[in-house]
């Protein structure tokens, strides 16, 4: 496993090389990262991060990932408005679909409010002895006076090919509500939009600015494969307060979900999609997904708006890879 901190992207440190290593039947794997110091305000998505390589020793399955937040003494940290993402990160992944290849990123997303992914029964995700993964785990702070130091305890419940276990792979699709979308929301007028317009960071971030008040966003999406939804999961910020999936064509929602928030709006839990029949999306049907802020506020704050779909493709992919 090998390391690095840094207070902006780009910052790299020391690197030290680690190989998980995975007894036969071993269930899980942890390892702890760290520590992060945490001085002052950092807004969301530019606080301090760490970045770790892990390669495996054996082939198998991630049945789940989980990062938890530790203080300064290795002990579940009673404050989490601090966390701001982790998320595992593996080469795309090749398939056939009807003749035409595509690739799909293979990212396992944790942010505020979701600290694990556990896939439902008979799914996983497949790592080899051969690939380079990614670990990177970051902090935010809505704190002015805030001095200190943090761990990040990740987790893999693991199954070694060696069990025999029959698990079926998930492909992982990304939507995100992009610029154009952004300033077509309602109540908003195209004076308004250009005085919000993203700078190339926030671009990159896939992140914008909510102004004060309520408001909506959206964007359309198809599927190149027919297939199943088994986990999704939904990466959205403080004072967001509602996310939807609907069928255009229908109009019919498909999944919604409300954040469990604190008392002073902070992001306690997300909901999740997993199911292990699935939800079926349909190759080429029109998909809207959707997310709405209310920014008690009266200043601009930080707001993402991604939908991870994992699905199963059933229109007869073969892998390339």
């Amino acid at each position: 496993m090998r390391s690095r901190r840094g207070v902006r992207a780009g910052a790299i440190a020391a690197f030290v090389v680690i190989v998980l290593g995975v007894a036969a039947g071993a269930e899980e794997i942890d390892q702890i990262l760290g520590p992060l110091r945490l001085k002052g305000r950092h807004p969301t998505m530019m606080g301090p991060y760490i970045s770790t390589t892990v390669q495996f020793d054996r082939p198998g399955w991630i049945r789940s990932f989980g990062v938890r937040l530790l203080d300064a003494d290795q002990r579940p940290s009673p404050d989490n408005t601090v966390f701001c993402h982790a998320v595992f990160r593996a080469p795309p992944t090749a398939i056939s679909l009807g003749g035409e290849d595509y690739q799909f990123g293979n990212n396992l997303p944790l942010t505020s409010g979701q600290d694990t992914i556990a896939f439902p029964a008979g799914f996983g995700f497949h790592v080899d002895t051969t690939s380079l993964y990614v670990v990177e785990a970051m902090l935010q702070s809505p704190y002015d006076s805030i001095d200190a130091r943090y761990y990040f305890k990740v987790a893999f419940d693991f199954v070694p090919d060696a069990e025999r276990v029959p698990l079926r792979p998930l492909y992982h699709v990304s939507v995100r509500i992009g610029p154009q979308e952004r300033f077509s929301r309602r109540g908003r007028s195209r004076r308004d939009a250009k005085q919000m317009a993203p700078s190339a960071r926030e671009d990159l971030m896939h992140m914008w600015w909510v102004p004060p008040g309520r408001h909506e966003y959206r964007t359309r999406f198809s599927l190149p494969a027919s297939g199943r939804v088994h986990f999704a999961t939904v990466h959205i910020h403080r004072y967001g307060v509602a996310y939807t999936l609907r069928d255009v064509a229908t109009g019919r929602v498909l999944m919604t979900g409300r954040p469990k928030e604190g008392s002073q709006r902070e992001m306690l839990e997300v909901p999740v999609y997993s199911d292990k029949t699935g939800l079926l999306l349909k190759k080429d049907a029109d998909y809207e997904f959707s997310v709405a802020y209310d920014n008690p506020l009266k200043e601009n704050v930080s707001a993402m708006g991604t939908l991870h779909l994992f699905f199963d493709a059933i229109d007869g992919a073969a892998s390339k890879n």
